[in-house]
């Protein structure tokens, strides 16, 4: 279990990391930047990649360094698969659509991209 002290920020960057990835691979930025203001998007962004980063602790606190169940291999794995599938490879999930042009659909991303970090930095750092 990675400390609180490493998950938030890895947490929070995790986005940015997804979106430039996507902007590099597709060659274009999203353009939720220029129709919304992009101060107010990136604090948006910012915010649910925190929440997504602290979901899996507060839905399972941790008590021990093998705490991770359901809501951090299951769920996390998930989210995981759906950034790289999904969100970067553009796989088309007919039930789940994402548009990255959309608003709504950064700030999915930024929730899934910042739980998906966290599975992945427990998974990298089983006991901390």
């Amino acid at each position: 279990m990675a400390n609180r002290g490493t998950h938030i920020p890895v947490g929070i960057a995790s986005p940015w990391i997804t979106i430039f990835a996507y902007a590099f691979l597709k060659g274009y930025f999203p353009s939720t930047f220029q129709v919304h203001n992009w101060f107010i998007v990136s604090i948006g962004i910012c915010f649910f990649a925190f929440f997504g980063e602290r979901t899996p602790d507060t839905l399972e606190p941790p008590d021990n360094p093998k705490h991770r169940g359901i809501f951090h291999w299951l769920v996390g794995l998930g989210a995981t698969i759906y950034i790289v599938l999904v969100f970067l490879a553009s796989y088309k999930l007919p039930w789940l659509p994402v548009s990255y042009d959309s608003l709504i659909g950064l700030l999915i991303v930024s929730y899934l991209s910042g739980y998906a970090s966290h599975f992945l930095l427990d998974y990298i750092i089983p006991t901390g």
